[in-house]
C-alpha cells in the first residue's frame, strides 16, 4: 500500500484506475473498497489448481497459497485459544495484537524490540528498508514452537497475563470430579465395561416359590444392587462439575468439536473429521482433555498456518 513508485508498477493498471475512481466517487469509503475486492471473482477463486493454471502465480487465475505473516499467525493463535469472554476484547483492543503498534502481548518493548516468537515466524528486525528482510519460509523451529514450546502450551491450557484460555473456561464448567481419596477417576472405557456387566448380571425372579431358588435370587439381587450403586458413584465422578455460574453441565461434544474447527480453520468439520474427533474425545479420561488435544492438533495443521 505504501510502495507506489515507478519501480513497482501495478499488475493491472486499468483495474487500479477503476478502483481509484470508484473509491473517490464513494467518498473515500474503505468499506466500499474492501467490499468490491472481496466480492470479485478473482478474490474468491479456489486455491486448488487446475491443469491449465497450476503454474500461474501472478495472473490471478487461482488463489496462491502463502504462509501467514508472523504477526497474523500469532494473533490467530491468540484468538483460537482465548476464552469466549476475551474474544470481544481481542477484536477491539488493537494494542493487544501482534500486528498492532507494537505494544501487544507478543511484541515486547513498544515496538523497539522483537519477541522471540515473532522473529521465529519471520518478522524482520527492520534494519533495512527492504521487503526482502521478511521471510515466510517454514522452519523446523516453527514446528517445534507450535508443538511443544512452553509459551504455546500455556496459551492453549491456561490463563496468560490474566486473560483466561478457552480450555481453562471449559474446564471450570465440565471437568470430571476427582476420585474420592485421591487418584484418577475411572475412565469412560472402564465405565462402559461396568455398565455392560451390571446389565448382564441383573437377576430374574424365579417363577416358583422354591426356597432354595428364592434364596439364590435374593443373594444375586443384593450383588446386583451393590454393583448398581457402585456404577452410579462412578457415573457421578464422571459427571461434569457444576459451578455457580453454569446453567447447564451437559457437554455437547459435537458442538465443541465444531467450535475448535471454527476457531482454527474457520470452517465446520466434515463428517469424517467430526467422527474422528468424537472418537478421540471419547477415548480421553476427561472430555476437556480430548478437546484440548484436538485444539492443539488443529493449531499444528498446514491449513491453519496458510492463507488459502
Amino acid at each position: 500500500a505504501d510502495d507506489m513508485n515507478l519501480a513497482n508498477p501495478p499488475v493491472n493498471r486499468e483495474l487500479m484506475d477503476i478502483l481509484a475512481d470508484g473509491f473517490i466517487a464513494h467518498g473515500y469509503d474503505m468499506k466500499w473498497l474492501h467490499r468490491e475486492i472481496v466480492n470479485s471473482d478473482a478474490y474468491q477463486r479456489s486455491w486448488q489448481p487446475t491443469p491449465s493454471n497450476r503454474l500461474d502465480e501472478k495472473n490471478f487465475s487461482r488463489m496462491v497459497l502463502r504462509r501467514l505473516p508472523a504477526e497474523v499467525a500469532l494473533d490467530a493463535i491468540a484468538q483460537a485459544t482465548a476464552a469466549d469472554s476475551e474474544l470481544p476484547k481481542l477484536a477491539a483492543a488493537v494494542n493487544e495484537r501482534a500486528i498492532g503498534p507494537g505494544t501487544g502481548s507478543y511484541a515486547k518493548g513498544g515496538g523497539k524490540g522483537n519477541d522471540y516468537s515473532l522473529t521465529l515466524f519471520g518478522k524482520p528486525l527492520r534494519e533495512m528498508n527492504c521487503d526482502c528482510e521478511r521471510t515466510s519460509d517454514p522452519t523446523l523451529l516453527q514446528t517445534i514452537y507450535t508443538r511443544n514450546d512452553p509459551e504455546m502450551l500455556a496459551r492453549i491450557e491456561s490463563a496468560r497475563k490474566g486473560a483466561p484460555a478457552w480450555i481453562q473456561e471449559l474446564r471450570s464448567l465440565f471437568s470430571i470430579a476427582p476420585k474420592a481419596g485421591g487418584g484418577k477417576a475411572v475412565n469412560r472405557e472402564k465405565l462402559a465395561t461396568m455398565e455392560a456387566r451390571v446389565i448382564a448380571n441383573e437377576p430374574k425372579k424365579p417363577d416358583t416359590n422354591d426356597p432354595a431358588a428364592l434364596k439364590k435370587y435374593e443373594a444375586a439381587r443384593q450383588r446386583y444392587e451393590t454393583m448398581s450403586a457402585n456404577l452410579q458413584k462412578q457415573q457421578q465422578k464422571l459427571a461434569p462439575a457444576k459451578t455457580a455460574n453454569s446453567t447447564s453441565t451437559t457437554l455437547d461434544v459435537d458442538k465443541l468439536a465444531t467450535e475448535v474447527f471454527l476457531r482454527t480453520v474457520s470452517r465446520p468439520p466434515s463428517a469424517t473429521e467430526l467422527a474422528q474427533a468424537r472418537a478421540d474425545i471419547a477415548a480421553a479420561a476427561d472430555p476437556v482433555d480430548g478437546l484440548r488435544d484436538l485444539l492443539w492438533a488443529m493449531l499444528n495443521t498446514r491449513e491453519f498456518m496458510v492463507n488459502h
